[in-house]
């Protein structure tokens, strides 16, 4: 079941009151660009301090995670919003061979007046999470658009 709408606006409208900067990113960001894959929870992206885009979530239900593992984030906010479950992630980053690779928070279009995520840095942090099939599926996405 795809999350609530209503309830991702509920957050983008409080993130454009503050003016952070902000994209869609994760499963809606491939389904923008029409790879066929599940929406379980919405994952948007910031890159702007911590206290900066807390400051967005005053009354809102949500807890701060510390990255681990592969995660490289500077932070990571869960946030629940009538039973909709939203990542808001800060300076979306990843460990991987060769260092850290970071995913910049760079609008490539917007889907319902909401700012979408740049998808060439999204296909190769899925790759870098194992996640081949939907990097594959988002170049392939991306390579038919061009033609």
């Amino acid at each position: 079941m795809t999350p609530s709408l209503e309830s991702l606006l509920i957050l983008t409208k409080r993130l454009d009151q503050k003016s952070i900067p902000y994209a869609l990113g994760g499963s809606a960001l491939l389904r923008y660009y029409s790879c066929d894959f599940p929406i379980h929870d919405w994952d948007i992206t910031t890159d702007l301090e911590k206290d900066l885009v807390e400051s967005a979530l005053t009354g809102l239900e949500y807890v701060y995670v510390k990255p681990q593992g592969i995660f490289a984030s500077s932070y990571l906010f869960k946030i629940v919003i009538d039973d909709t479950p939203i990542d808001l992630i800060g300076s979306f980053a990843l460990h991987h061979e060769g260092g850290v690779f970071s995913v910049p928070t760079k609008v490539s279009g917007y889907w319902k007046d909401i700012p979408v995520g740049d998808p060439v840095s999204w296909a190769q942090a899925y790759e870098i999470m194992g996640r081949v099939e939907k990097a594959r599926a988002l170049r392939a996405s991306l390579k038919k658009s061009e033609n």
